[in-house]
């Protein structure tokens, strides 16, 4: 629940920018593409840098919020 409220302050520009319908599903999916078991599978899966997997959880995160409209 911590990382759902911190991704509502952080984006909350961007989700109010969405229908009302759609802010629950972004918001969920932008929690879960910042979610740590994401960070840790980057780092110890797939072998990324840091500055690697914070390339990756960027793109994701711009392509959840072009996606959504804005």
């Amino acid at each position: 629940m911590f990382l759902r409220l911190e991704v509502e302050a952080v984006f909350a520009p961007e989700i109010a920018a969405v229908d009302r319908a759609d802010r629950r599903e972004l918001t969920g999916a932008l929690a879960a593409a910042a979610s740590w078991p994401v960070w840790e599978s980057l780092r110890s899966e797939a072998g990324y840098t840091s500055a690697q997997a914070q390339g990756v959880l960027r793109r994701m995160l711009l392509s959840l919020l072009a996606g959504s409209g804005r």
